[in-house]
């Protein structure tokens, strides 16, 4: 499979829909989270 990763200009185009209300908890990086999540979306397995 190819790896995913988004451009820094993809990255800034969706960057303001991402919540930034961490309630007292630490954040992981989102775009990390993003290049993980849309390669299984793509692939459409889980394991």
């Amino acid at each position: 499979m190819d790896d995913f990763c988004l451009t820094d200009e993809q990255f800034t185009k969706i960057a303001r829909l991402l919540p930034d209300d961490t309630r007292d908890k630490v954040r992981v990086d989102d775009r990390s989270v993003i290049n993980g999540t849309v390669p299984v979306l793509k692939s459409g397995t889980l394991g």
